[in-house]
């Protein structure tokens, strides 16, 4: 029962306050703002400060609340259907990869993080480099892909002076239990009372705010009854960091976080379900509930191709690097 509080309830309950926040801000219209500022660049800059934006957004905060709060935005753009695939594929490569570097960046992360006792500075740096691998990785997929520039986004009108105060809040609240300055249940329970508070009262009960908590509760708490019936040990860092790349892409990153957790080498482990979720679709959570969201949308007909080129060359290219760099360094 505490193994189950501490690895599937108060992980789920993290995820929710994201989440919670992301809904938070898009009342606030804190995103409509941001992409009026990115799509005000001139020229070819707009794809590169989006990209950059995400990227650093992700790192600092969080790949489910940063993503939950801009599809919508992304799906309201003015482009031609393969532009805004390309948009939302590069989107989702950036959050994936901008949030390898801190405890509470991915799912993944807060289970490694809870796990180990790691410290923010202590997990920091032991995913300082394959956070700075995949920035170049995600700079050089964005280089290649199409150039990107919608129609400038309309200023935001009829911004509530006390809903952005609510999210602005919400953001802070969330940076400070982020870098654990503040207790993760008193952050719970101010965002919650804040997400009450922001627009009408009834969008806190809306589905997908509480939807992907409640599925990743119910796998964590699968996978954490098939872990004690499961018994191997891999002992090396590339024997781990291979496992859990292709384990990923087969269960998920997040299940295979919760199945290799103290059977395995943590620096191979953390890296694989980091690298491994940038893969197919099914590998990372993030991408799984961005894509749904497109398509619920209807604002988008997703062309798969162009997505699986996108993540499945970053993929590659991000495993040959790090590999090299195991090999050649620890």
């Amino acid at each position: 029962m505490i193994e189950w509080f501490n690895f599937a309830l108060i992980p789920t309950l993290k995820l929710l306050m994201l989440m919670l926040t992301a809904g938070t801000i898009r009342i606030s219209r804190l995103p409509e703002a941001l992409g009026f500022i990115a799509s005000s660049v001139k020229g070819n800059g707009f794809k590169y400060t989006w990209i950059a934006v995400v990227f650093m957004l992700t790192a600092l905060f969080s790949n489910f609340m940063i993503i939950a709060a801009l599809i919508p935005l992304i799906l309201m753009m003015n482009l031609d259907n393969k532009s805004k695939t390309y948009l939302l594929g590069l989107t989702i490569l950036a959050a994936n990869c901008g949030s390898i570097i801190l405890p509470l960046g991915s799912p993944s992360n807060v289970l490694l993080a809870n796990k180990y006792q790691l410290s923010i500075w202590t997990f920091f740096n032991a995913m300082l480099i394959p956070w700075c691998v995949m920035a170049l990785v995600t700079v050089f997929i964005t280089a290649i892909s199409p150039n990107i520039k919608p129609d400038e986004i309309t200023k935001p009108q009829r911004i509530i002076r006390f809903d952005l105060i609510l999210g602005a809040i919400s953001i802070a609240i969330c940076t400070l239990v982020l870098w654990y300055i503040l207790s993760w249940w008193i952050g719970f329970i101010i965002v919650l009372v804040l997400a009450l508070m922001a627009g009408k009262p009834t969008h806190i009960i809306k589905l997908r705010e509480w939807l992907i908590p409640a599925g990743v509760l119910s796998i964590l708490t699968i996978f954490l009854l098939l872990k004690s019936s499961i018994d191997f040990r891999i002992s090396t860092i590339d024997s781990s960091f291979f496992s859990a790349i292709i384990a990923s892409q087969i269960i998920g990153s997040l299940p295979t976080t919760m199945l290799f957790m103290g059977k395995s080498e943590f620096i191979g482990l953390a890296w694989g379900v980091n690298i491994g979720a940038i893969g197919f679709p099914i590998a990372s959570l993030v991408t799984l509930f961005a894509l749904r969201s497109a398509r619920k949308s209807g604002q988008i007909v997703i062309e798969k191709n162009i997505l699986y080129r996108i993540f499945i060359s970053s993929l590659l290219i991000g495993t040959i690097i790090l590999t090299s760099i195991i090999y050649l360094t620890i």
